[in-house]
């Protein structure tokens, strides 16, 4: 993963959880930590750590690779570009794409209105 990318983790985490703040060690840590991970597997972690805590994940929960997948992963891995193709047809930034985001976006809307 490259350094923009742990950012764009870093903020998805901050945006979740607002009381998440970071200084210079934490980010140089956070972008050596996660720079062998690939971001999708990130990206992935963060978002369904965001569904089921509270609490903001640690680095070993974002870098870990347990796929939680009822269905076949070439089956998900496919459906997530798909989605990602949709995504960029409907005119959304390619970069900013989260898989999921829209079942994300639903829980946090209902939580505000509520």
């Amino acid at each position: 993963m490259k350094e923009t990318e742990v950012i764009k983790i870093m903020a998805m985490i901050t945006t979740a959880y607002p009381s998440r703040e970071w200084d210079e060690k934490q980010t140089k840590l956070w972008v050596e930590m996660l720079t062998g991970t690939p971001y999708y597997i990130a990206q992935d972690n963060v978002v369904e750590h965001i569904k089921t805590s509270k609490f903001p994940p640690t680095i070993a929960e974002v870098i870990q690779y347990e796929p939680e997948i009822s269905m076949d992963p070439e089956i998900y891995h496919r459906n997530k570009q798909i989605a990602h193709q949709q995504w960029v047809a409907a005119g959304g930034d390619p970069e900013a794409f989260i898989f999921g985001a829209d079942k994300l976006d639903k829980k946090l809307n209902n939580k505000l209105l509520n």
